[in-house]
C-alpha cells in the first residue's frame, strides 16, 4: 500500500487553511474598494438627481411665466436653500440674464459675465442644446447646466429663443450622508466577512485537517512496522467512518500479511517460485530456483524464462501456455529447463495469472517441481517396455527403487501390479492389501467419474495425465498426479495401463494458500481504493466553494489589483487539485484501471501545447524555454494525446522548477533507431522526446530514487521547491503503458535531460480523420455570461448539504436566470418534488437521511406510480468522487448525467443546455 512522507499534515495546512484565510482577506479587501466605489458613484446619482430637480423646476417656471419679477422671484426661493450655491438663468436677444440668485448679475448680458467659466458652460448648453454636468472635487461643488426654449413676450420682447439655465450646488451635506451610512454599512459587513472566514477556518481546522493529520499518522506508524496504535473514530460524521474503516482496513491488511508470510514460507520450503510481470520479466525467485537454474537471483531478477529455455519443446507449445494464462486461466504442464551450466532439468509446474481490477492478468506466479529423475524413470519404463520380454527382471528392479508410485491397471481398474511406494501411497502393509483391489475404491468418491473416463481414454490408446483425490486404507486423503499410458503385447493390442504417480499434496496446499493470498491482496487494494476515493470526495466538496466562488467574483467588475488576489486563490486551490489528482491517477494506475487511448493526433501540436502552459511559469524566471523540432519528426501520431502531454508538461514543469533564475530549458523531439533485442539485434525506429536543463543537477547515487513513488532526490529539495514526489513515478508508469521507456542523464550542478521514447506508429489515414481534441486551459475567467444556449426562467431543485455549495448553486442559476429550491439532504429533495414540477433536479450524491442514489430511486418510483413518465424530470448527480468507481452506481439508480465538484460556471451552463430545452422551460400548472 503506498503512502505519501511524513509532513503531509502540515502541507494541507499550508494549502488549505492559508488559501482559505487569503480568501477571506482577499474578499474583505474586494468589499472595501467596491463600496468607495459604490460610494462615489452614489454621491454623483444623487447629486446630479438634486440638481436635475431644481433645474426643471426653474425651467417649468421660465416656460410659464410672463413677467421677469416673478421668475426673479422663485429664483431666489429655490436658491435660498443650503445646498444651492448659484442659479442663473439666461435668455433673449441678444442673451441676457433673466433671474439668478447674484443680484448683482441681473440683466447682464451673457457676453459680459465676469464668471468665465459660468459664461463659456451657458454658451455651450445654448448652442448644442445638450445638457451637461461636472463634479470638482477641490471646491466641492457640482454644476449642472440645462438648455431652455423661451416664448413668453414679456421676458424675450415676443422673440422665440434659445436660453440655459445653470444650478451650482454644494457637495458636501451629501458627502456627508452618504459617507456616515457607508461607513455603517462597511463596519458591519467586515464583522460579519471576519466572523464567517475565522468560523470557516476553525471548521476546517478542526473537523477535517486535525482528524486527517491524525489518520496520516496511523497508516506511517503501521508502515514503520507498528500495528499495536489506532486512532480514535469520535465522530460519527464522513471523517469518523472513514477512520473506522481505515482500522478495520489495517486490521485485515496486518492480517493478511502475516498468514501471506507464513504462507510464503512453507511454499519456499516446498516448490520452485518465480513471479514474473505481464511481460513475463522475473520480479521474485525464491532459493529453490536458484539451485536447481544454478543462477544467481541477480542474474534472474528482470529477465524472462527464456534464458532458461532448453529448445527441447516447440514454439507451438508456448504459444498455447501464453494463450491460456493471458485469459486468466491457470496452465499445467512439464518444462525441461536448461541450467546455467548446460545441464537439463525437468519441472511440473502451474502457472498461476493474477488478475487486476480491469479483469487482466498483472503478475504471474509459477509453482514448480523437479521431476527430472520422474522423467528419467518414465524414460526407463517406457524403454522397459519395449524390451519387455527380454528384461522383465530389470523393470522389476527398477520398480522396486523408484521412489515414485508405479502401477498396473486393468481395464475394469483392477490393480495387477504396484512398486513399494505405491503402497507406502495406499497406506498398504503387504503387497496382498493392493493387488486385486480396484482402484476405484481408493478415489476419492468426487473425482470416481474423472478418474473412469482417465481409465477408458487410456484403454483407447491415448496417454492422458490427470490430478485427482485419493483416500488411503488408514483414511488419509492425498492429492494425487499420474501420468498413464497404454501397455501392449507384441502384436499391438493394449492389454492393461501403466501408470506414475506422485504425491502433489504439499503442492496443492501451496496453491490453495496463494490463491487465499490472493483474495487478501485484492481486499488490500481495494480497502486503499476506498480510502483513496473517501478522502477525495471530502476535500473535493471544500474545494467546490472556494473555486466555485472564486470565479463568481472573477466574473464582477473587478480591478487590475483585485483580480490578481483572486487569480492568487484560484491558483492555490488549483494546486491543491493538482496534488489530488495525482494521487488518483497513481491509484488507478496501481490498479489497472488506466485506460491507454491509441487516436491520431498532431504530436508538433499536442507538444507545443503542452510546453505553451508553462511559458509564464519560465518568463516569471527570466528562463529561455524552447521547442527543438527534428525536421523528419512526424506530424501526425497514433498514441494517446491527452497522456503524451500529460508526460511533457510534468518533466518540462520539473525542469522550470529546477532551474535557476536566467537559466535554459529545451524541449527536443525526433525520430531514432532503438535495437529490439539482444538476441537478433533487429532494429526499430521510435519517437524520442527529451527535456534538457542548466538546473541543479542530481547526484549518480540519488539518480534511482526518482521514478519511485513519494520520492525525490533530497528532502531538502522537496522543502525548498515543493512537490509530492510523484509526479515522475506517474510519468514512469504512464510511458511504459503506452509502450515506451523512460531515462535520464544529470551531473550535479550541470543540469539534467529526461528523456522518453514511444513506439513510432504513424497515422496512416487520409487527412479527413479527426484529430484528437487538445487540452483544455483555463487561464481566467470561464465566462459565467454564456448563457445564450440556456431557455430563460428555468426552476432547478438543487439537493445539497454542504452550506457553501448551497450557496455558490444559488448564486450560479441566479446568474443564470433560472428559479431554484434547494434541500438539505434526500429526504427534503424527495418531499419538494412531489410539491412541485422542476425542470431538472441536481443531486449531491452523499447526504444524510436519504442519499442522492436512494432519493433518486424514490423520485422515479413516484413517477412510476403516479403517472409522471410522460415528462421525465432529468436528475443529474453531484459528485466530488471518481466517475468511473460511481458510474454504475449513476446508472442503477437512475440518474441521467453527472456533475464533478468542483464544476465550473461554464460547465453548469452546458448541462443546463443539454438537458433543458425552451419548451422545457415551463412552470408547472
Amino acid at each position: 500500500m503506498s503512502l505519501p512522507p511524513k509532513g503531509t499534515a502540515r502541507s494541507l495546512k499550508r494549502k488549505v487553511l492559508h488559501p482559505l484565510l487569503a480568501f477571506g482577506l482577499g474578499v474583505a479587501g474586494l468589499a472595501v474598494l467596491a463600496i468607495d466605489q459604490k460610494s462615489e458613484r452614489q454621491l454623483l446619482d444623487k447629486l446630479r438627481q438634486r440638481a436635475e430637480l431644481i433645474a426643471n423646476s426653474v425651467n417649468y417656471a421660465a416656460e410659464s411665466i410672463r413677467q421677469q419679477g416673478e421668475l426673479q422671484r422663485i429664483v431666489t426661493a429655490i436658491g435660498a436653500e443650503d445646498e444651492v450655491r448659484l442659479i442663473i438663468v439666461v435668455g433673449g436677444q441678444p442673451a441676457r440674464v433673466l433671474a439668478t440668485t447674484k443680484q448683482q448679475w441681473l440683466n447682464t448680458p451673457l457676453a459680459d459675465l465676469p464668471a468665465e467659466m459660468v459664461r463659456d458652460d451657458l454658451e455651450k448648453a445654448i448652442r448644442t442644446r445638450r445638457p451637461h454636468h461636472g463634479l470638482h472635487a477641490a471646491t466641492h461643488e457640482f454644476d449642472l447646466t440645462t438648455p431652455l426654449l423661451l416664448s413668453q413676450p414679456e421676458l424675450t420682447e415676443g422673440i422665440l429663443s434659445s436660453g440655459a439655465v445653470m444650478v451650482h450646488l454644494d457637495t458636501r451635506p451629501t458627502e456627508r450622508e452618504i459617507r456616515t451610512s457607508v461607513i455603517q454599512f462597511s463596519t458591519a459587513s467586515l464583522v460579519a466577512l471576519a466572523f464567517l472566514t475565522l468560523l470557516g477556518y476553525s471548521i476546517l481546522n478542526v473537523q477535517v485537517l486535525k482528524p486527517l493529520s491524525a489518520i496520516g499518522h496511523l497508516v506511517e506508524t503501521h508502515r514503520s512496522g507498528d500495528s499495536s496504535r489506532w486512532t480514535e473514530a469520535a465522530s460519527n460524521d464522513e471523517i469518523g467512518s472513514l477512520a473506522r474503516t481505515l482500522n478495520e482496513a489495517l486490521t485485515r491488511a496486518d492480517s493478511a500479511r502475516r498468514d501471506l508470510e507464513n504462507q510464503k514460507f512453507a511454499l519456499d520450503q516446498h516448490a520452485i517460485v518465480a513471479i514474473t510481470d505481464r511481460q513475463g520479466r522475473i520480479t521474485y525467485a525464491n532459493d529453490r530456483f536458484c539451485a536447481i537454474s544454478k543462477y544467481s537471483r541477480e542474474e534472474l531478477l528482470g529477465q524472462d524464462h527464456r534464458m532458461v529455455n532448453s529448445g527441447h519443446h516447440p514454439s507451438d507449445f508456448f504459444r498455447e501456455m501464453w494463450t491460456t494464462i493471458a485469459r486468466g486461466s491457470v496452465w499445467h504442464g512439464e518444462i525441461r529447463n536448461r541450467a546455467k551450466d548446460g545441464s537439463f532439468y525437468w519441472v511440473d509446474g502451474s502457472i498461476i495469472p493474477l488478475l487486476g481490477d480491469d479483469g487482466k492478468p498483472h503478475q504471474y506466479i509459477t509453482i514448480r517441481t523437479a521431476i527430472t529423475e520422474r522423467k528419467r524413470t518414465e524414460a526407463a519404463l517406457v524403454k522397459a517396455h519395449v524390451e519387455m520380454k527380454s528384461s522383465e527382471h530389470r523393470l522389476r528392479m527398477i520398480l522396486e527403487s523408484e521412489p515414485e508410485c508405479v502401477k498396473q491397471v486393468a481395464a475394469d481398474g483392477t490393480l495387477l501390479a504396484m512398486n513399494p511406494a505405491g503402497l507406502c501411497l495406499i497406506e498398504a502393509d503387504q503387497l496382498d492389501q493392493a493387488i486385486g483391489r480396484c482402484i476405484y475404491d481408493l478415489v476419492a468418491p468426487e473425482h470416481r467419474a474423472m478418474f473412469r473416463e482417465l481409465n477408458e481414454a487410456i484403454f483407447r490408446g491415448e496417454s492422458k495425465t490427470a490430478e485427482f483425490e485419493i483416500i488411503g486404507l488408514k483414511g488419509t486423503r492425498r492429492w494425487m498426479q499420474t501420468h498413464a499410458c497404454p501397455l501392449r503385447d507384441l502384436e499391438g493390442a493394449i492389454i492393461s495401463q501403466l501408470a506414475v504417480t506422485s504425491d502433489i499434496t504439499g503442492r496443492k496446499a501451496a496453491e490453495q494458500a496463494l490463491l487465499l493470498a490472493k483474495d487478501a491482496a485484492e481486499a488490500g487494494n481495494r480497502a486503499k481504493s476506498e480510502f483513496l476515493a473517501t478522502m477525495s470526495h471530502e476535500i473535493r466538496t471544500p474545494m467546490n466553494g472556494v473555486l466555485g466562488f472564486t470565479e463568481l467574483l472573477l466574473d464582477s467588475e473587478l480591478s487590475a489589483e483585485q483580480r490578481d488576489h483572486l487569480i492568487t486563490i484560484q491558483n492555490s486551490a488549483e494546486s491543491l487539485m493538482t496534488i489530488i489528482n495525482d494521487i488518483l491517477d497513481f491509484s488507478k494506475i496501481e490498479a489497472g484501471k488506466l485506460v491507454i487511448e491509441q487516436v491520431p493526433f498532431d504530436v508538433r501540436r499536442a507538444i507545443n501545447e503542452a510546453v505553451g502552459l508553462l511559458t509564464t511559469r519560465a518568463g516569471e524566471k527570466k528562463l529561455t524555454l524552447e521547442i527543438a523540432a527534428d525536421s523528419a519528426a512526424p506530424e501526425r501520431f497514433v498514441s494517446d494525446p491527452h497522456r503524451l502531454r500529460q508526460v511533457v508538461l510534468n518533466l518540462t514543469g520539473n525542469a522550470i522548477k529546477f532551474t535557476p533564475d536566467g537559466g535554459s530549458v529545451t524541449v527536443k523531439f525526433e525520430i531514432v533507431e532503438k535495437f529490439a533485442g539482444e538476441a537478433r539485434r533487429d532494429a526499430s525506429r521510435v519517437l524520442r522526446i527529451a527535456i534538457t536543463d542548466s538546473g541543479i543537477g542530481i547526484p549518480k547515487d540519488k539518480q534511482a530514487l526518482l521514478f519511485q513513488k513519494f520520492s525525490q532526490a533530497d528532502s531538502s529539495t522537496t522543502r525548498h521547491f515543493g512537490g509530492t514526489g510523484l509526479g515522475l513515478a506517474i510519468s514512469k508508469r504512464l510511458v511504459e503503458l503506452m509502450g515506451g521507456e523512460i531515462g535520464l542523464e544529470s551531473e550535479e550542478g550541470k543540469g539534467s535531460t529526461f528523456w522518453f521514447t514511444l513506439p513510432l506508429t504513424l497515422d496512416q489515414g487520409t487527412s479527413a480523420l479527426p484529430l484528437a481534441s487538445p487540452a483544455l486551459n483555463r487561464t481566467g475567467n470561464s465566462g459565467i455570461i454564456q448563457t445564450k444556449s440556456v431557455p430563460p426562467g428555468l426552476r432547478i431543485l438543487a439537493a445539497e448539504d454542504m452550506l457553501a455549495n448551497q450557496l455558490l448553486l444559488t448564486k450560479l442559476l441566479s446568474k443564470l436566470g433560472c428559479e431554484s429550491d434547494l434541500a438539505r439532504n434526500g429526504k427534503e429533495a424527495v418531499e419538494l418534488y412531489q410539491q412541485k414540477h422542476y425542470d431538472l433536479i441536481l443531486m449531491d450524491c452523499h447526504m444524510p437521511e436519504l442519499d442522492g442514489f436512494e432519493a433518486t430511486q424514490e423520485i422515479r418510483r413516484i413517477e412510476q406510480s403516479s403517472g409522471r413518465t410522460a415528462r421525465r424530470t432529468p436528475i443529474v448527480a453531484l459528485t466530488a468522487s471518481s466517475i468511473d468507481d460511481e458510474k454504475e452506481k449513476f446508472s442503477n439508480s437512475g440518474m441521467d448525467d453527472h456533475l464533478t465538484k468542483p464544476c465550473s460556471p461554464a460547465q453548469l451552463t452546458a448541462l443546463l443546455a443539454k438537458w433543458c430545452s425552451a419548451e422545457d422551460a415551463r412552470l408547472a400548472p
